[in-house]
């Protein structure tokens, strides 16, 4: 009895670490998904037309591109704590500022603020889990970018009662401020080291397959580009769509069963990881066609339903492009995260900005239909990488044979 309380004593202070990390994405999640849910009720405060809403919820999206461009190597070569802690106190510091904010551009300031502290959590954090946890890695991503979804999923429901019961938006970074806080005193109590051994075997593996790709992480970032860009503009303006367009109550449900659907999605994409190629093909094809048949729906039952369906297939692309992204990196796993991270914010900002243009100048539905046919690309760009990717790790063996 004594030696298994020990061996599991052992296994909860090796996985501290990735609670802690769970911990930070969930934040992440929480923030998106909050954010999205109040953008309506922060747009009425503000007197924000939708271009404008979509040019706000941008910033926050444009600051994702510039954090993890310049911390990510730095991260790299001077630890992942350090710069992770950081970035916490600016995350808490802008949630401190967005509770007192009364004007529109010193809004923009402070949520711009907050998007950089996500890129740089949510990259390091992704990194520092496959590095610390060689064996279980895999699953572990799985396991981290469902965390996301359910923040992100959790958000709606709180946030949606809060905002129908007159609570202010503003307690959104209050609670985003404090779990801040919980992951900063969390850290403090582990590090980065590896916390698993893994087998010669294992090593052998991932030495002969575990090089950088220059042309892999290029064709990962375009994808989530493109991926993120998606998933931006629905989840930003299907509030709007339930409430304006089909007059359906309780419209955040919708945005709701959108992220509980990636739960499932991301957990089975962590366990399946040697399929990634065929399921990241499948998930893009999925998500283009739900995108489509969302543009000709008439109530909103069934765009609650679809948001759950749409919500499953596009949720098993972070995964897999993260699986991909760290057979592909060498030892630069935060490089890589945080290219892949930046290029979210590139999309998200600039198919989102497009989104609300397009929307107020040709309807929200036409706007779907945009999307649908975005992610064509990302299908064909996932073919493309699993040729590439899998000359590559021929030819890694090969030269490790040798």
């Amino acid at each position: 009895m004594r030696g298994a309380a020990m061996e599991e004593q052992g296994f909860q202070h090796n996985n501290f670490l990735a609670y802690i990390l769970f911990l930070s994405i969930f934040m992440n999640g929480f923030e998106g998904g909050g954010y999205q849910t109040c953008l309506l009720s922060i747009g009425k405060e503000f007197a924000l037309t939708d271009a404008v809403a979509g040019m706000m919820a941008s910033a926050q999206l444009i600051a994702v591109l510039a954090g993890p461009l310049i911390f990510g190597s730095i991260a790299d070569r001077h630890g992942k704590k350090s710069v992770l802690n950081a970035f916490l106190a600016v995350r808490i510091a802008a949630c401190v500022l967005l509770w007192f904010v009364t004007d529109s551009r010193i809004f923009a300031v402070g949520i711009f603020t907050v998007g950089i502290s996500i890129s740089i959590i949510q990259s390091i954090s992704i990194a520092g889990l496959a590095d610390a946890y060689p064996l279980s890695g895999g699953r572990k991503i799985g396991m981290i970018t469902s965390m996301y979804s359910l923040g992100a999923v959790t958000a709606p429901l709180i946030c949606g009662k809060m905002i129908e019961s007159g609570i202010t938006w503003r307690m959104l970074f209050v609670f985003t401020g404090l779990m801040a806080a919980v992951v900063t005193a969390g850290l403090a109590f582990t590090n980065f080291e590896i916390k698993e051994h893994p087998a010669a075997e294992t090593v052998r593996e991932k030495t002969a397959a575990g090089s950088w790709s220059a042309a892999v992480i290029s064709l990962l970032c375009f994808i989530m580009f493109v991926y993120v860009g998606v998933e931006n503009g629905f989840a930003f303006f299907i509030n709007s769509f339930m409430k304006e367009t089909l007059g359906a109550e309780h419209s955040y449900l919708a945005l709701s069963m959108f992220w509980l659907a990636m739960i499932p999605s991301r957990i089975i994409c962590g366990y399946l990881q040697k399929r990634k190629g065929f399921l990241l093909t499948a998930a893009a094809a999925g998500t283009a066609l739900s995108a489509v048949i969302m543009s000709a729906v008439q109530s909103g039952s069934t765009a609650v339903i679809l948001s759950f369906v749409l919500g499953f297939f596009s949720g098993a692309i972070y995964p897999n492009v993260l699986n991909f992204a760290m057979e592909n990196a060498g030892n630069r796993s935060a490089t890589a995260t945080g290219l892949i991270t930046a290029a979210t914010g590139l999309g998200g900002a600039v198919i989102t900005t497009s989104f609300g243009f397009i929307t107020e100048d040709f309807g929200i539905r036409t706007a779907f239909d945009v999307l649908s046919g975005l992610m064509v690309m990302d299908i064909a760009a996932a073919v493309i990488l699993i040729i590439i990717a899998g000359k590559n790790a021929y030819r890694h063996i090969e030269g490790y044979g040798d």
